[in-house]
């Protein structure tokens, strides 16, 4: 017989308890496993599409048939861009430079945590081989690659050359030309043959370009370029000035120009190859005239100086065109212009005003001279490199050039050459995501239909009309038919104080609208001398974990006099975390500084005033000792000081449609010597003095600046929670009124684990018990309430706490001696939702639950008006509606449960989820609650607070939990499971709970992972979604992984690499989304966006459009536009060969040319040395390979297959023979038998 004692009857006691809860609410253990429909095989890893400015770029190049313009960066990027839509971004991986798919993965996302610093890669030079397809990228690290981009796939690597022995610097292919002419640092240019991609044996070595007389080398080679009159000739030009014309048929230098004083930039030939026009260092151009060798026909600064003492301005890049209308010549150059006329106003130029000043790496001004006439456009930012855009491809007697496109550091503009005064084009490329600099980004996938119409007109308005009527010069390729089914909405915070929304449904990115902080504030006036608030860099919300939050608290907080008004500023607030409801009709946004603005969402213009709340935070009321050299401001001192908080607009004001302002919420009222002040030491010295001025004596801390860490919004019941880094703020948005304001150590009650103390403090006393609560009636009874809630001062004792909590708490909490003296705690998670708050709780109620960043997790309930369940935000402000009454009318309040989740060394709480019975996410939404509303009526139970329909995990869900006008639950909701899931993600475990139960589902540590092999892994961030009515949970891992398991059994589903360790901009900037889909931040101007899902990664199988169009050239190419399209040429063999045969005859001048190229630099010029250079094939041939070599197998198993045939029928044949000569055989005899029997009678037989 078991002994009886007082331990077991306790024991009995709350099983017996637990035990009725499993009664009405099933086992602890699902008799029924929920039903998790998703497999690893749907899962499936693809990068969509990469959106944004590319980083560093470095190079610009077109193709003038097929309209594509391509981009190079310094990390070895290529972007591809044709009309808005299409979209390629392309990168060469692996050791040997070819895109595989494991090595371009790592190469693509293990990009953005260079920043930039590692340029070995960077692309060099984009060459395109004209209306083929294909063009060649010149790497810094002495590769060339031959990409293809022809017919429906993604862009890839045909062929790749490696040289070995000297470092590429320029390269150049003629017009319609196989042989591409590559020159080194050591000044020598080597021929390539692009088709096999070998080195020819043809060699131009420095020592026979320059003259016999110069004993100095030429330097490298930085110009390559033939000559428009004749493709015989091949311009070299090196830095030193040296410049060569070489005659390719002699072998030898036809004419040599020099300009010693000064180096050599850039060269560009005149459309008819009697002259060309160079650059140089000082800032001027030189024309040269190959007849006149020795001189230059014309050397001139076109800016002057303003002394001959001033250094000149180097002339980057220069462009010499013609237009087709008249004899003027069109100049295009960057650079020239000295730094005094940069950094002023220049008058003329059309383009972007900027008040940045140069530097000497970069011009930031172009010129455009055409004939006597000179403009100078002063950029936003320095100047990469141009070109023009011809309207036609090349023609024999020049063209217009509509545009010229400006490649700049941060930017890409397109300048209208044909209109009066060079206006702008348009630019459709969504390349302004940097602008200002983005931080976070927020991603919903599937939002409502009607979000991005209305933020796309409302955007629309402000726009500029300053630029040209004509649509943007590139327009090649072909648009993608990629998209997703549902829309998709992208916030990005920027460092100025503005969310920018963006579209991102389809492969490319849309702009739609923009959201400043700074509007609904005042403006600060220049003659009051006040001082702006100066912009303070936003803490990231992913980084809260990890910063030190251990500084002191202060010991009791005195209200905030109402007859000091907050100061006004000028300067930007920054953002530290925004969120949304689910319905995306509530925009919470959280600012440095303890502000939090609540936007609501309208599809009208409307006028409205905004409400503000002045929420002190609630601190903890243990007397902390003061850290060492500290003195605490008095009470004086504090009502003396400037609160630096702005101040709203008051009043009426119109209010765009879209995300409206309603509410602001200062929980964090600062005094003068709070770090937001511009002179802080000064301000502490002010402070001080008043204080022993005023004689006081204050052993409390100075208050540290108040840090949002969490937001959540329940559109539904219509509450914003905020968590700070000291507490929690509960704010009714219907009333505008705080619910709840809670410290930390109050959430726990009697029950804290912890010690609260300072580390910094010299002795370790023990905490005094908390400030005496209030009482509070709430559904179930007499509830304590901490003093901390705002709007309640008592004094009244505590009365004692529930004894099945008390246990619950003990049960559930670890031991709390190794975290011992905690400074402070702060609230990192918050999650509403209609559940069961407390173990014994037979109905769900409305609960937030908190985790802290010492791991625990907490819950809050609240008991609402009756009716207010049913009325959304929306109706809820209509005083017209009826349940608008009680809402109205009647307060919210929250109480803590007393449940307690807290396991040791398992780190902060990182994501908190609630899924129903079948595993799909608790929906918390104004609608669905309507909706359940509408049919039926849940009764209030005595024993626990309001419940709410449990058919709140999936759209069109179950029955609901009682019939209408009855407080009988209905027979349906009977026998469905009523039970939840509670899901916990902490730093290094996951858990999944019952509800009520809380019994433990299932758990997974990431020590225990045995593929693991870096040992201590954290998940720095955690997202609950659907993917196909089943919820799932994407992690990101400390080692740069995304894990995906299913919930609530923790099956592992996908394990792939995103990035590299520790990498801090994907870790604040990745965002997952609904149906397995994600997005971050690849660079500080690039967003890539990401896919989980296997079917949605087939549907992207071409997401950025067609490239290259077959029928393109005839939209250029035809009997009434021009009668040749083919580039003017010459051939330069024609006296060797003589008399022309009738077959040349037929050839037409480029192909002449071509085939005179071959003669010189084919088998005749032997084959290049290949220790110079290491030929690679790509992935696509070693693919042509494998294709080929698999089609070489099926031919020989065909080949026997049909000898086997043909020996069988040889052997029928045979036998067929032998068949008919029997029977001529037979025949014969019958023949003769009959023959000699013809006469005969019968008898004679």
């Amino acid at each position: 017989m078991k002994k009886l004692t007082f331990r077991n009857m306790l024991d009995n006691l709350r099983s017996s308890v637990a035990g009725v809860a499993d009664a009405v609410t099933g086992a602890n253990k699902f008799d029924v496993e929920p039903d998790e429909n998703v497999k690893a095989q749907e899962f499936a890893f693809a990068e969509v599409s990469r959106s944004g400015f590319p980083q560093d770029p470095c190079c610009l190049a077109l193709e003038p048939v097929q309209r594509i313009l391509a981009i190079g960066t310094r990390q070895g990027s290529i972007r591809l861009l044709g009309r808005p839509g299409v979209d390629y971004y392309l990168r060469p991986g692996g050791s040997a430079g070819l895109a595989t798919e494991s090595s371009d993965r790592e190469a693509l996302l293990g990009s953005s945590s260079n920043g930039g610093n590692s340029h070995s890669n960077a692309v060099l030079q984009i060459i395109f081989l004209v209306n083929e397809g294909t063009f060649v990228a010149v790497h810094a690290n002495n590769w060339l690659h031959l990409w293809s981009f022809k017919g429906s796939k993604r862009p890839d690597i045909i062929q790749s050359l490696e040289f070995q022995k000297e470092t590429l610097t320029v390269c150049h292919i003629p017009y319609r030309s196989k042989w591409l002419f590559a020159g080194t640092d050591k000044g020598n240019v080597h021929v390539v043959q692009i088709d096999a991609f070998v080195l020819s044996g043809y060699i131009i070595n420095w020592n026979k370009a320059m003259e016999l007389s110069s004993r100095s080398h030429p330097g490298r080679v930085i110009h390559l370029s033939d000559c428009p009159s004749d493709a015989g000739k091949l311009l070299i030009g090196f830095d030193s000035g040296l410049i060569t014309l070489w005659d390719l048929k002699n072998k030898g230098a036809d004419v040599r120009f020099q300009i010693t004083d000064t180096s050599l930039c850039s060269i560009s030939w005149h459309h008819d190859g009697k002259q060309f026009v160079s650059s140089h260092a000082d800032g001027t151009l030189a024309v040269w005239n190959p007849k006149v060798p020795h001189k230059a026909t014309s050397h001139t600064a076109p800016h002057a100086r303003r002394s001959k003492d001033d250094a000149g301005i180097a002339i980057v890049q220069v462009e010499w065109k013609k237009q087709k209308g008249g004899n003027e010549a069109l100049l295009l150059f960057s650079g020239g212009v000295a730094f005094s006329q940069e950094n002023s106003s220049i008058a003329g130029g059309s383009a972007k005003n900027s008040s940045a000043k140069t530097t000497k790496a970069r011009p930031q001004t172009m010129s455009i001279v055409q004939g006597k006439s000179t403009t100078v456009l002063e950029m936003e930012h320095p100047i990469v490199a141009f070109l023009c855009v011809p309207s036609a491809p090349h023609l024999t007697e020049g063209c217009e050039h509509e545009a010229v496109i400006v490649l700049l550091e941060n930017d890409l503009v397109a300048i209208d050459l044909a209109a009066p005064g060079y206006p702008l084009f348009e630019n459709p490329y969504s390349m302004d995501l940097h602008e200002p600099p983005a931080f976070s980004c927020y991603y919903v996938a599937d939002c409502p239909s009607d979000i991005i119409p209305t933020l796309y007109t409302a955007g629309a308005k402000h726009k500029k009309s300053t630029f040209t009527d004509k649509e943007w010069p590139i327009d090649g390729g072909m648009w993608g038919s990629a998209a997703t089914p549902y829309s998709d909405l992208l916030l990005t915070c920027h460092s100025e104080g503005t969310i920018r929304f963006w579209d991102v449904s389809s492969a490319s990115l849309q702009h739609l609208d923009r959201l400043k902080i700074n509007r609904i504030f005042e403006r600060s006036k220049k003659s009051a001398g006040k001082s702006p608030l100066p912009a303070v860099t936003a803490a990231p919300a992913d980084a809260v974990a990890t910063q030190d939050l251990t500084s002191s608290t202060v010991a009791a907080t005195s209200e905030q006099p109402s007859e000091t008004p907050p100061a006004v500023t000028d300067g930007p607030i920054e953002i530290q975390l925004i969120s949304l409801d689910p319905e995306c009709r509530c925009l919470a946004v959280g600012c440095v500084g303890g502000l939090v603005i609540l936007y609501m969402w309208n599809r009208q213009e409307i006028s409205s005033e905004i409400a503000v709340l002045d929420l002190t935070p609630a601190v903890s009321l243990v007397p902390v000792p003061a850290a060492e050299g500290v003195t605490a401001l008095s009470e004086e001192s504090e009502r003396g000081g400037r609160r630096l908080q702005p101040r709203v607009k008051s009043g009426l004001h119109k209010r765009a449609a879209g995300y409206q302002p309603v509410l602001v919420c200062y929980t964090d009222i600062k005094s003068a010597s709070t770090s937001w002040s511009p002179n802080e030491k000064l301000h502490e010295q002010q402070a001080s003095t008043q204080s022993q001025d005023s004689g006081t004596q204050d052993n409390g801390a100075l208050p540290s600046a108040s840090l949002v860490t969490s937001l959540a919004i329940s559109s539904k019941h219509g509450l914003l929670a905020i968590g700070s880094d000291t507490g929690l703020i509960v704010v009714d948005i219907i009333q505008k009124h705080c619910v709840m304001n809670l410290a930390t150590p109050d959430l726990y009650g009697s029950e804290d684990p912890f010690q609260r103390g300072t580390r910094s403090s010299p002795k370790h006393e023990k905490a005094p018990p908390h400030s005496p609560p209030v009482q509070t009636a709430t559904a179930d009874g007499v509830s304590a309430v901490p003093a901390a809630v705002a709007g309640t001062v008592s004094s009244s004792p505590r009365p004692s706490v529930n004894a099945e909590k008390a246990e619950l708490v003990r049960s559930r909490s670890s031991s709390s001696s190794s975290l011992d003296f905690i400074a402070s705690e702060a609230v990192l998670c918050l999650k509403f939702a209609d559940t069961y708050g407390r173990r014994a709780d037979v109905n769900i109620g409305p609960c937030l639950w908190v985790g802290t960043e010492l791991g625990s997790v907490l819950v809050l309930a609240f008991q609402l008006p009756s009716s207010s369940f049913s009325a959304s935000v929306a109706s809820s402000f209509d005083p017209s509606q009826p349940q608008a009454t009680h809402r109205l009318s009647q307060p919210v309040i929250g109480v803590p449960t007393g449940t307690l989740f807290r396991y040791n060394n398992s780190g902060a709480v990182v994501c908190i989820a609630l899924l129903d019975a079948h595993g799909a996410l608790l929906n918390d939404t104004a609608s669905t609650a309507s909706s359940s509303a509408n049919a039926s009526t849940v009764p209030v139970q005595p024993a626990s607070l309001q419940s709410h329909d449990v058919s709140n995990g999936r759209s069109g869900a179950r029955p609901s939990e009682a019939s209408a006008g009855s407080g009988i639950p209905a027979l349906t909701s009977l026998l469905a499971d009523a039970r939840h899931i509670l899901v916990l993600c902490m730093e290094r475990q996951i858990r999944t709970f019952v509800l009520p139960s809380q019994a433990l589902y299932q758990k997974y540590k990431l020590h225990s992972d045995p593929s693991n092999s870096l040992g201590h892994l954290t998940i720095l961030k955690a997202t609950v979604e659907n993917v196909k009515e089943n919820a799932c949970i994407f992690c990101y891992l400390s080692s740069g992984r995304v894990t995906i398991y299913s919930l609530p059994s923790l099956r592992p589903l996908l394990d792939v690499p995103l990035s590299p360790a520790n990498d801090l901009r994907l870790c604040r900037t990745l965002s997952f989304g609904r149906h397995a889909g994600a997005l971050f931040m690849a660079s500080k101007s690039e967003l890539q966006k990401l896919t989980f899902s296997a079917e949605t990664a087939s549907c992207f199988n071409q997401p950025n459009g067609e490239l290259f169009i077959a029928s393109r050239e005839q939209q250029w190419v035809t009997e009434s536009t021009r009668p040749s399209a083919v580039a003017p040429a010459v051939g330069f063999l024609k006296s060797l060969m003589g008399a022309a045969t009738q077959a040349a005859n037929t050839l037409s001048a480029s192909q002449q040319v071509e085939k005179d190229r071959e003669e010189l630099f084919g088998e005749a010029a032997g084959k290049g040395s290949k220790a110079l250079a290491r030929h690679v094939a790509g992935s696509a041939m070693e693919q042509a390979k494998i294709s080929s070599n698999m089609a070489n197998s099926e031919i020989g198993r065909a080949k026997m297959l049909a000898l086997e045939r043909g020996e069988k029928l040889g052997e029928l044949d045979e036998a067929t023979e032998r068949m008919r000569q029997q029977a001529e055989a037979f025949a014969g005899n019958a023949h003769q038998l009959a023959s000699k029997y013809k006469d005969k009678k019968w008898y004679q037989l």
